[in-house]
């Protein structure tokens, strides 16, 4: 756009107006700092503590431009969130934190973080989350110049926002849209995005809004050469945000209405505009809009009629000074070129030469360092890209194996079933036999062998079968208040004949009356399996200890032998199916492999816990049961 000094002109640049909107986002917090601060003092609980300090950090942020603080309140936040697993906390302060990467120029890490919380809130349905991420993404596309990509992401989160009737959500992205179309040269799309979004904060009384809308308005006049009606825009903007009680925004005010000024010759109130622009940017320590009013000012002194170029060169060497510490490349450029010129004007032809060159330099590696920042954007935007892709993969390799999984089970125990019948009948016929040969025939011994064998694929595929229907989620518990001391007497009861052909010795340690809402025959199942194996893995004339007592809200059963133990890998396989441990029954009894797996499976029906206990090999082992007695 053209800056019009009486009879000189000169080009200002891309971004000579600073825009009220750099990155635009959506807030609902009071944004009186001290009234934020009293309430992270006066929390009640950590969740609320972790509230204000999400509010605190937008406030900083998005009202006050105090990025690092907004920073560095949200990091807080988010840590104490993540302490608690406070979901909501986590999310929102993920959001501020990327917004403040973003405005402190950390692009790459910034989206990074956006395409993140995409997939975070895709995967959630989260369509409130998802608006205000895209947007997010979309503002960084924009500040590195990928206009495209930043209009896709943008109209994608308008579409939300529309669908969610939310008309704050579309005001905003209306603001951002026109943004994108300023920068990239579609001055009539810009226009009629910043209009609707001007007409959309009056009808919302939104304040700050107004004034940002007659801002951009303000600009795209200035680029269109309507520099009258730029300035009555920009006056428009000034009067509302004398109103809003924030020094950020009036100092961009003063800024843009300076330049609007000087577009039109009117040196002293651009001067006037463009000093207070600077005193209030230097008061709240926003060093890019100092720098750049110092910038603006040199560039008045120098187009002044009786300038002879001394002036405006301490001042833009002032302005220098400020954009070199906050490493402004942009500016640097514009000040170089501005510098050549006063020097000239000066006649200083040496320093006009070295000025010169510097201009070109830092403009050589302000092109390098955005095409950088591009592809090292992209690039973070491809990595995340790529793992999403790797975790779908795996995901719908995860369904082919779950589905082959449920196949193989529903097989077995087809299979499973249809050998039960004719096993029960050969069990059925060999008992009848066995009653009537002479146990000395060669005979009975041929029928005994063949009714242990039929008896031990019996236990086999029983065991199958109930694994399956486990497995496949069949099992529905029938829970009712269950004396579980008179559970298990009655349990070691029945298991007392296997440990008496081993001549071993139950011991019980029962508390009476402990009684929970329970599956009776399903949790006898796991006392008989953790019993039998004891006994079955004890070598003869040893102890097994059976305790049961309350532990809090639960019971807890613990069953102690004296026998193999169990070694570091045995532990590992515990309660997986099929798992052949180091222990071996000491009696020649069968074992399918399936009996803890099963135990396993039943106590966690119960919402309880298994696990077991071992010196090592040896040396006996503990298994231990705890579940809810309610």
């Amino acid at each position: 756009m053209a800056a019009e000094c009486g009879q000189n002109q000169k080009d200002w640049g891309k971004g000579a107006h600073l825009h009220l909107n750099c990155l635009c986002l959506k807030h609902k917090y009071m944004s009186n700092l001290s009234e934020l601060k009293s309430k992270i003092e006066t929390a009640h609980s950590l969740q609320e503590k972790v509230d204000a300090l999400n509010q605190l950090a937008s406030v900083l942020t998005i009202d006050h431009a105090e990025y690092r603080a907004g920073l560095a309140t949200a990091q807080e936040a988010n840590a104490l969130a993540k302490s608690i697993q406070y979901e909501q906390g986590i999310n929102e302060s993920d959001y501020i934190i990327t917004v403040s990467l973003a405005r402190l120029g950390q692009n790459e890490e910034a989206a990074r973080r956006a395409k993140i919380a995409i997939e975070r809130y895709e995967k959630a349905n989260d369509e409130v989350g998802l608006a205000k991420a895209r947007l997010c993404l979309g503002t960084i596309y924009y500040a590195i110049g990928e206009y495209a990509m930043a209009l896709s992401e943008m109209q994608k989160s308008l579409s939300l926002y529309q669908k969610l009737r939310d008309s704050k959500g579309e005001m905003y992205l209306m603001q951002n849209i026109g943004s994108v179309y300023l920068e990239s040269g579609n001055l009539s799309l810009a226009l009629e995005c910043f209009e609707y979004a001007l007409s959309a904060a009056k009808k919302l009384n939104d304040r700050t809004q107004q004034a940002m809308a007659l801002g951009n308005i303000g600009v795209v006049h200035e680029k269109l050469g309507n520099h009258e009606q730029a300035l009555e825009f920009h006056r428009e903007c000034m009067a509302i945000v004398k109103s809003l009680n924030s020094m950020y925004h009036l100092a961009v005010a003063h800024c843009n209405l300076g330049l609007a000024y000087s577009n039109l010759g009117q040196l002293d109130e651009a001067s006037q505009h463009l000093q207070q622009s600077l005193e209030l940017s230097q008061k709240i320590g926003l060093q890019y809009i100092e720098a750049y009013s110092y910038y603006a000012i040199g560039c008045l002194s120098s187009k002044a009629k009786d300038s002879n170029g001394s002036e405006s060169i301490q001042t833009l060497q002032t302005a220098l000074k400020i954009a070199e510490k906050i490493h402004a490349k942009d500016l640097i450029a514009k000040i170089y070129l501005e510098l050549a010129e006063s020097y000239a004007k000066a006649g200083d032809y040496e320093q006009a030469f070295l000025a010169h060159k510097a201009y070109h330099a830092a403009n050589r590696e302000l092109s390098s360092e955005e095409s950088d920042r591009r592809l090292k954007v992209m690039g973070a935007v491809y990595e995340v890209e790529q793992a999403k892709m790797q975790a779908e993969i795996y995901r719908l390799r995860n369904v082919e194996l779950i589905e082959a999984n449920q196949l193989k089970t529903e097989l077995m125990s087809i299979a499973a079933h249809d050998l039960r019948n004719p096993l029960q009948a050969i069990i059925g016929f060999s008992e009848l036999m066995l009653e009537q040969l002479n146990k000395q025939s060669e005979l009975y011994r041929m029928t005994s062998t063949i009714y242990s064998a039929a008896q031990r694929m019996h236990e086999l595929i029983s065991d199958l079968l109930e694994m399956s229907a486990l497995d496949a989620g069949k099992i529905v518990l029938h829970k009712e208040l269950t004396d579980v001391s008179s559970l298990v007497i009655n349990t070691v009861s029945e298991c007392r004949v296997q440990a008496d052909a081993k001549k071993q010795t139950i011991e019980c340690s029962l508390e009476p009356n402990v009684k929970a809402e329970v599956d009776a025959a399903r949790l006898k199942e796991v006392f008989v399996n953790l019993i039998s194996n004891a006994i079955k893995y004890s070598p003869c004339e040893k102890v097994i200890s059976v305790s049961l007592k309350h532990a809090g809200e639960k019971f807890r059963f613990e069953v102690k032998d004296e026998g193999q133990g169990l070694t570091p890998d045995d532990m590992k396989k515990l309660f997986m199916k099929f798992q052949r441990l180091s222990a071996k029954p000491t009696g020649g009894e069968s074992s399918t492999g399936l009996g803890l797996a099963i135990v396993k499976q039943i106590v966690e029906l119960h919402n309880g816990q298994v696990w077991a206990e071992s010196a090592g090999k040896d040396k006996g082992a503990t298994f231990i049961v705890e579940i809810p007695t309610e």
